[in-house]
């Protein structure tokens, strides 16, 4: 037996084809359960492979909206290594408004992608950056301990938050910035809302540094006091 469902009114035909939006910008951070398990995936990615976890990961951090795709194909992963990241390195005593034993180490993230893109981009920089700097850790592998993040029109940022193992990627972050020459994607920039000089790392800059790139990371910064308190949250009631 067919069923024909009724006409859809002028109304309900607006409703239904309405055009997919992204979320108003806000700050992202999901329930315990569900932030302990991005963080365990995140670990987890560099032993078990990016590609096994991307989609998952991506589908957590999204916040189940529809806007975003999740989806682990050649199309999103080309388009996903060639996105502009600007990373931005802390003690963790300079950038937290008061001392916890399980953060030492903090990094801002920036990263330049498009809009449907956004969780995969935070999904896939949260597992690379880990990958390409656990090597560097010691005495033993590093953990993330906390992220916090946002996606909006500006496109995606956050903090990671690492513990005492990931003194040895950031002491060679410092080295590398303090050598930099000044066509080098590594170098200090100083921070008007931190009044510190502090280390830059970019993954596909632009050709040239300009003013607008270190307004663009004052703005970031500027922007990342507000997702400190949900990553101090999550690292305060482990």
């Amino acid at each position: 037996m067919h069923v024909l469902p009724f006409p859809l009114s002028s109304a309900q035909g607006r409703r239904a084809f309405r055009p997919l939006l992204p979320p108003a910008d806000n700050v992202t951070f999901a329930g315990q359960y569900t932030s302990q398990s991005i963080l365990d995936v995140i670990n987890a990615s560099y032993h078990i492979g990016i590609e096994h976890c991307l989609s998952n990961l991506s589908f957590l951090i999204s916040g189940l909206s529809p806007f975003y795709t999740t989806d682990f194909n050649l199309a999103n992963v080309q388009a996903l290594k060639a996105c502009h990241a600007i990373f931005v390195w802390f003690n963790a005593s300079r950038f937290l408004p008061f001392r916890i034993v399980a953060a030492q180490y903090v990094v801002v993230f920036s990263i330049t992608c498009p809009s449907h893109l956004r969780s995969m981009a935070i999904a896939y920089t949260l597992m690379h950056f880990h990958e390409l700097h656990a090597p560097l850790c010691r005495p033993k592998q590093s953990r993330i301990v906390a992220v916090s993040y946002s996606m909006s029109e500006y496109g995606a940022f956050g903090i990671m938050v690492f513990d005492k193992a990931f003194e040895g990627a950031f002491d060679n972050a410092m080295a590398l910035c303090l050598r930099a020459r000044d066509d080098s994607s590594e170098y200090m920039l100083h921070s008007r809302p931190f009044n510190l000089d502090l280390p830059v790392t970019h993954w596909n800059p632009p050709a040239n540094k300009s003013p607008s790139t270190e307004a663009h990371i004052n703005r970031i910064l500027a922007r990342a006091r507000y997702v400190i308190t949900p990553a101090m949250t999550h690292i305060l009631s482990i």
